[in-house]
């Protein structure tokens, strides 16, 4: 058995050091200025055979449907058709790559491939069918791994003996307790301003600019000397200042839409939301989150994007009003300067006035989450635990690891009508709710090293849970086979 992995930069040197001397058989992919398996060049051109040519078409459409990691990290719309089948080309490359070296196992460090490049590499580990792992933080320090199947499926690996606690203490539900926010919680910041710090963040990261400069010099120079090793680096142009500057002023009008509808619609919003408790909804709450970015977009699913989603809800027969809550961070957007994600890019005064067009109601951020006259909906957000733990239900959209949670339940007609009807909502046991999570950070290592990382506190642990976490997804692969 051959193990692949595809972590962070950060986290790759740290990570050899801790399984070099232990498992012979362990490769690294590696993305910098070219694609390296154990340090040989990969040709990005595949040797195409019947079986290759077979397989174009459906990693094709799979990167047309990863518009949202195209949009919210790239600015060359000129070139997309171009781009999406390069590639297509180089997944199947990759894939070549891996049957060549015998792979049969991914471990990708990243809870989603939410980035071009990752999202290759998972695409390439299906077309071999290679036993796929991603890794979920849960807490500072502490992560757990994901077994991800062929049907969309997933399972939590515990790697430890039955019945073993770790510390820290049993009970962690704290750490799913909701902060309380109030509205203004996240200031405004004016954009003149917001441009200022933006202008200001660039020149702090000079340095950086200077190195990504360096990196793209070197790649032109690889593309030259033999253009198969490497994707062409002005095919991978990031959005630019002025581009930069005009999410920001999109995103301020966004706000004033947003908070007009929120005015208008706040009578009508408190009678649904408030009044004595009731055994059935009065209505169905969006708890939303940014747009795109890794919980919404692929964690999502296909219904991810919010417009979207008020119409399938309608499809499926959904009568009840729909009231849009904006995440409170939105706010917090232009206050972020240069050194924001693009998460939140797709918001705009016209993304807000559809909604309102499908007949949605909005929420203020202060509204109280943990309220029993509403249903309440989210992608993939933490609340949905939060809600668990005070006994409430939720419905979950996308592909998320807790699904198996008492009080979650997946967007489907019959959940929906279930959880509406009078006095079939079901209920929640709190008590089994903290079981399945003291359950889960129990399967929990230390998290591998990331940018802040501080050796004297994670660096002993790291060393020896993450080998054995290793051995039993080795041991899963064994016993499939």
């Amino acid at each position: 058995m051959s193990i692949v992995f595809f972590v962070p930069w950060y986290s790759e040197n740290k990570i050899k050091s801790v399984l070099s001397s232990s498992y012979a058989d362990v490769h690294f992919l590696e993305r910098k200025n070219s694609w390296r398996l154990s340090g040989v060049p990969i040709n990005l051109v595949p040797k195409l055979n019947r079986d290759l040519i077979k397989q174009f078409d459906f990693v094709l459409t799979r990167f047309k449907m990863a518009t949202p990691i195209f949009a919210r990290h790239y600015n060359f719309m000129v070139h997309q058709e171009k781009f999406l089948r390069e590639c297509t080309l180089a997944t199947l490359a990759l894939s070549q790559s891996f049957f060549e070296h015998k792979i049969d196992t991914l471990y990708l460090g990243y809870k989603a491939s939410h980035h071009i490049d990752s999202l290759m590499v998972e695409i390439a580990a299906e077309l071999s069918s290679l036993s796929i792992f991603f890794e979920t933080n849960i807490d500072k320090g502490r992560a757990f791994c994901i077994e991800v199947f062929p049907d969309g499926s997933r399972d939590i690996v515990n790697f430890r003996e039955s019945g073993r606690v770790v510390s820290p203490p049993l009970d962690i539900s704290h750490g799913w307790h909701p902060t309380p926010l109030t509205k203004g919680g996240f200031p405004e910041e004016h954009f003149l301003r917001a441009v200022i710090k933006h202008s200001l963040a660039q020149f702090k990261s000079i340095k950086h600019s200077l190195a990504q400069f360096k990196s793209g010099l070197r790649n032109v120079c690889l593309f030259f000397k033999n253009p198969k090793f490497s994707i062409r680096p002005t095919e991978y142009k990031r959005i630019n200042f002025y581009e930069r500057v005009k999410l920001l002023y999109i995103q301020k009008q966004s706000l004033v839409t947003l908070d007009k509808f929120i005015s208008e619609d706040k009578p009508v919003v408190d009678v649904l939301m408030g009044g004595p408790k009731q055994s059935d909804p009065r209505a169905l709450v969006i708890f939303a989150g940014f747009q795109p970015e890794v919980n919404s977009y692929p964690l999502g699913g296909s219904k991810s994007n919010f417009i979207d989603l008020v119409i399938h809800l309608r499809e499926l027969g959904f009568h009840l009003p729909i009231i849009f809550r904006e995440h409170p961070a939105t706010r917090n957007y232009l206050r972020q300067g240069g050194k924001h994600s693009f998460a939140g890019v797709e918001r705009s005064s016209r993304f807000y006035e559809i909604l309102n067009e499908l007949g949605c109601l909005f929420a203020d951020d202060s509204q109280e989450m943990n309220n029993s006259n509403i249903l309440v909906l989210t992608l993939t957000g933490s609340i949905a635990i939060q809600r668990s733990l005070v006994g409430l239900n939720t419905i979950v959209v996308g592909n998320v690891w807790f699904l198996e949670l008492p009080g979650i339940h997946k967007l489907s007609k019959q959940n929906l009508a279930k959880l509406t009807r009078y006095n079939s909502v079901p209920e929640v046991d709190i008590d089994q709710v903290k079981i399945y999570l003291n359950g889960l950070w129990n399967s929990s290592s230390y998290e591998y090293p990331n940018e802040t990382w501080d050796p004297n506190d994670f660096g002993n642990y790291f060393k020896k849970e993450f080998p054995k976490l290793i051995d039993e997804i080795l041991r899963r692969r064994f016993s499939q086979d």
